[in-house]
């Protein structure tokens, strides 16, 4: 018998309810959805089914039993259900099959998440385990450990939540902690790599640190992650892990425009970046009593900074200024404080995009370019590395060796140089953003804007 033919516009639920059974079993490729099949077997059941290749694997993913699930979801039936849930999905054969394929695109095998999905509910999500999803693991590993500020810091707390979200939730989720193998991370860290080496890495490093915490809490026997390395060395990102690039003269001074019109305590923030040099929490969570006016200095205490150390940032005659223009919040010690004042202000990303918003002729900069952008400058205005570098908190030699016969003999603090460097900076910053004088650092372009 010939099998029954029919062109894109003859393909309906009718036509599916039409097709009789066979001594043998056969199927049908629908021909608006790729891979989509309809299944007759000899009993006269019907199923769609998808079938798809994953990472050189024959696969196949069983969408559902008609009629229950129809080729089209009925007119009536769709007005029905958008009235009730306007998000939801259509849950006929198309359309499931059709999110099925952009998930695979994702990096992600739909018939094993489907078997996982299975196995949770035989299993239940009650106790932790390697049943469990992950994101029901990484919620207690937020709960018991980023929140255990005596681990961890709340600024590192902060920044791995962030990396979770933006990087590892959408591809990890939903699956089993225990089905988990390194092929999935590495996807998933390459993927991160299209937003840098250091987004790379860090993704990199909250996976590791999880992986870790879930082997510790015999959640798993062994972490995927074990014996991998980060895809980035500390030669491939230099300083501080972003990338070489940094503000020319006249980006600098629309920057410093932009700030101007954002009418946010995240302007004086970013302009106090650029100034001093120092990380973004570094400034982010300064605190009054950690400034002197009169002295003009700014003491970053030990618990807040990187390498564990105090260390002193001179405050030039443009950082007095904005400093002495921000107002205080009785009972807040935070210069940049939350609404309530209790705590620092965190949202950079949104802050960072409002800018973007108020000023979209000049968006092509991130944060940490701001600490390039000063130390560039530094070494444009004859400052030498190693006061720059001191200047930053960044002690570093140009070897391991160096690095360890510095700090053996190399005692000097070098007050006196670093004041000048932070002087001349404000100075120069100074000019640019008056107009009063053109500056002499050498502009270069942003990496964004070099045609390929």
């Amino acid at each position: 018998m010939a099998r029954p033919r029919k062109s894109e516009g003859e393909w309906s639920n009718d036509f599916i309810a039409e097709l009789q059974p066979r001594p043998d079993r056969y199927e049908l490729r629908d021909p608006l959805t790729p891979g989509l099949r309809i299944c007759v077997h000899p009993s006269g059941k019907k199923s769609f089914v998808l079938r798809y290749s994953h990472l050189g694997e024959y696969k196949k993913l069983t969408i559902g039993s008609w009629p229950q699930v129809k080729l089209v979801e009925p007119v009536a039936d769709r007005n029905e259900r958008l009235a009730r849930d306007p998000k939801s999905q259509a849950p006929d054969a198309r359309s499931l099959a059709r999110a099925a394929l952009a998930e695979k695109a994702t990096g992600v095998d739909p018939a094993e998440k489907k078997q996982e999905q299975k196995q949770i509910e035989k299993l239940g999500r009650g106790e932790l385990g390697p049943h469990s999803l992950v994101e029901d693991v990484w919620v207690e590993y937020a709960k018991r450990h980023l929140a255990d500020l005596i681990k961890v810091r709340e600024s590192t707390a902060d920044r791995y939540k962030g990396i979770y979200t933006k990087h590892i939730s959408a591809k990890l989720a939903d699956r089993v902690l225990g089905k988990i193998i390194w092929r999935n991370l590495s996807e998933i860290i390459d993927d991160a790599k299209k937003a840098g080496p250091f987004a790379a890495n860090s993704t990199f490093t909250v996976l590791s640190a999880f992986f870790n915490w879930t082997v510790a809490q015999d959640y798993l026997n062994e972490s995927p992650m074990k014996g991998k390395k980060k895809p980035y060395s500390e030669d491939d990102l230099g300083d501080d892990g972003d990338d070489d690039d940094f503000l020319s003269d006249d980006q600098l001074k629309a920057f410093w425009d932009g700030c101007d019109v954002m009418e946010s305590l995240f302007a004086p923030m970013f302009k106090l970046l650029l100034l001093t040099g120092q990380r973004r929490n570094e400034i982010a969570q300064m605190q009054w009593p950690e400034v002197n006016c009169e002295s003009r200095y700014f003491t970053i205490p030990p618990e807040r900074s990187k390498n564990g150390k105090a260390h002193k940032v001179y405050l030039c005659d443009l950082a007095i200024e904005i400093l002495k223009s921000i107002p205080r919040v009785e009972g807040s010690h935070f210069v940049f404080k939350s609404d309530r004042g209790e705590r620092p202000m965190s949202g950079f990303s949104k802050a960072k995009d409002r800018f973007d918003k108020l000023n979209p002729e000049f968006s092509q900069w991130h944060i940490h370019m701001l600490r390039k952008t000063f130390m560039s400058g530094l070494a444009a205005l004859d400052i030498s590395e190693t006061v720059a570098e001191r200047c930053i908190n960044h002690v570093k030699g140009s070897s391991k060796k160096n690095s360890k016969l510095r700090k053996i003999y190399d005692k000097h603090d070098y007050a006196p140089q670093m004041k000048r460097a932070w002087e001349k900076w404000g100075a120069h910053v100074a000019r640019i953003v008056s107009g009063d004088e053109a500056s002499n650092v050498v502009a270069l372009r942003l990496e964004s804007e070099v045609v390929a």
